[in-house]
């Protein structure tokens, strides 16, 4: 069992590729961290700093977090406008901290968020595609490892559930291949201990993959802060081995 973390924030490239290949190689991968608005799991921050500057050039203010910045924005007009009229203008900078970003969904699935348009369009302006589909490199490399046969991903974020579609159309990360446990809703913290313990304790036990899913949602229940009803669930069982 290896765990990967990036306390410092200064190895995301490292941990990300670690992970990947976890989920390649492993026997189980199992993530728990901010879901990123259903871009896919990041091992670092989004990013660094943003700097607004007034028409001479000037710095006006700068902001280390995206929520504080949309609401600053959101002073001026609708944010994401606002922040995209900044950008071309020359009245806002960007530092990006995203090499630790496991880039899922080439599309956003949430548009309707500032934070989803922010972090799906820095992905971009730094070149960094999705690595699921038939020509994914998750997918390739999966193809150099044809002896695993089987694996279980599990993702403990905020709506994980968004990566599923993509996670799918990845040739090799199909039904009968990978089975996948992910949240349907928000998750508050207090519980990612007990739930990935939970999770260990059923996969040791051979439990059943609906027995660990329960086994799961129990400590949430008992553990998690603002609990609203049972957040993890999961797809590709239909088709595994009957006992």
């Amino acid at each position: 069992m290896r765990f990967l973390a990036n306390p410092t924030g200064t190895r995301g490239a490292e941990t990300r590729a670690a992970f990947e290949q976890g989920m390649i190689q492993g026997d189980a991968a199992y993530y728990s961290g901010h879901g990123r608005y259903g871009s896919g799991p990041d091992f670092d921050r989004n990013f660094g700093k943003f700097t607004l500057k007034d028409k001479n050039g000037n710095v006006e203010q700068v902001i280390d977090d995206y929520h504080v910045l949309e609401n600053v924005l959101g002073h001026e007009g609708d944010p994401w406008t606002r922040f995209q009229w900044r950008h071309r203008n020359n009245r806002l900078t960007v530092e990006f901290s995203n090499l630790g970003n496991l880039r899922l969904n080439a599309r956003n699935v949430q548009p309707g968020e500032f934070g989803a348009k922010l972090i799906h369009w820095s992905m971009d302006q730094t070149g960094t595609t999705a690595e699921t589909g038939t020509g994914g490199a998750l997918n390739t490399a999966a193809a150099a490892h044809p002896e695993r046969k089987y694996r279980v991903l599990v993702f403990d974020g905020c709506n994980t559930q968004d990566y599923e579609t993509s996670i799918r159309g990845t040739p090799a990360f199909g039904t009968r291949s990978t089975d996948i446990i992910g949240t349907r809703r928000s998750v508050g913290f207090g519980a990612e201990a007990e739930a990935f313990m939970a999770f260990v304790d059923g996969i040791i036990g051979r439990q059943s993959a609906e027995e660990v899913i329960k086994g799961m949602n129990q400590e949430m229940k008992d553990n998690e802060s603002d609990y609203s009803g049972a957040p993890f669930a999961g797809s590709g069982f239909g088709d595994n081995p009957a006992r």
